[in-house]
């Protein structure tokens, strides 16, 4: 990651990519303590006028309830979660893996308020769709 000089970014949505690619940056960097790189899931962001269509990539997932912690403010979605391994046999010995294990985290901060009540969440094939839609004001 090269060195750059910090200006406020007059346009919003420049800023939220700035940060949000900071912080996958630092959640990239291999764990010290198991020496395996951290799983971060892939993670889509669509908008329309009423509504913003999240999609996060998360494979192996049984109990949706158990292994997905997903909060939700007005302004963020939150989610978090834990892969383990699953070993199939006792006697079972790994000899090479590229799959990424252990506890993760996202943080996706949205262009616009959204209303929490409505929110729709599914998560099929491995993929979690969120369907949040955006906080309106009265006139």
């Amino acid at each position: 990651m090269s060195l750059e000089n910090w200006d406020n970014f007059a346009d919003p949505d420049i800023r939220r990519q700035k940060v949000n690619n900071f912080l996958n940056h630092l959640l990239a960097i291999e764990s010290d303590v198991v020496k395996q790189s951290v799983y971060i899931p892939a993670v889509e962001l669509k908008e329309t006028a009423q509504a913003f269509y999240l999609k996060f990539e998360i494979p192996g997932i049984t109990n949706t309830k158990q292994q997905i912690d997903l909060e939700l403010t007005p302004i963020a979605v939150i989610i978090c979660g834990e892969r383990t391994v699953n070993k199939d046999a006792e006697d079972e010995q790994e000899i090479f893996s590229n799959f990424c294990y252990g506890k993760w985290q996202r943080v996706i901060f949205l262009p616009a308020p959204i209303t929490i009540k409505e929110a729709i969440a599914e998560y099929t094939d491995g993929i979690l769709k969120l369907v949040l839609y955006k906080q309106f004001a009265i006139e």
